[in-house]
């Protein structure tokens, strides 16, 4: 989830929080692995997102774009290039800043090799996370192995 909000996706103010300043916001957009996602969190006061839901976009959400009313990265950026922000809707201003911190870094897969990672993780009944953590320490340990006879 947290990736969504690395990614730059479009942010939508849902509605006010339940305390002053504290809103609930919206971020649709995709995965490093392609997965199109809706996360919807809490922006606190003190720069924080509380993620309080995350789910797969529904059709709806993924097909079209609020404004340019188109489906693809492409075409929104094709609209925007011909088209003023001031031309659409009410102008509410929107500042935030927020600040992610992870101990787990993600790496973009080529799409073929992540049907494959997920194939052989669910035959072996682990998830696709652990099956390449064990596939690359194996392979580390294997140049460290390498390395020591070499020295």
């Amino acid at each position: 989830m947290i990736e969504i909000l690395e990614n730059k996706p479009l942010f939508q103010c849902k509605e006010a929080g339940y305390k002053p300043g504290e809103d609930v916001y919206a971020a649709f957009g995709r995965t490093n692995s392609g997965r199109l996602l809706s996360v919807f969190f809490v922006y606190t006061r003190d720069r924080r997102a509380i993620i309080v839901s995350a789910r797969d976009m529904s059709e709806k959400e993924r097909s079209k774009t609020p404004v340019s009313n188109v489906s693809t990265y492409q075409e929104i950026g094709a609209f925007w290039d011909e088209h003023d922000a001031t031309e659409f809707g009410e102008q509410t201003s929107t500042k935030f800043r927020v600040h992610i911190s992870s101990q787990h870094r993600y790496y973009p897969l080529d799409r073929d090799l992540s049907f494959e990672v997920r194939r052989i993780a669910e035959q072996h009944g682990i998830s696709e996370e652990t099956l390449l953590n064990m596939w690359i320490r194996e392979k580390i340990d294997q140049l460290y192995t390498v390395d020591e006879e070499h020295s």
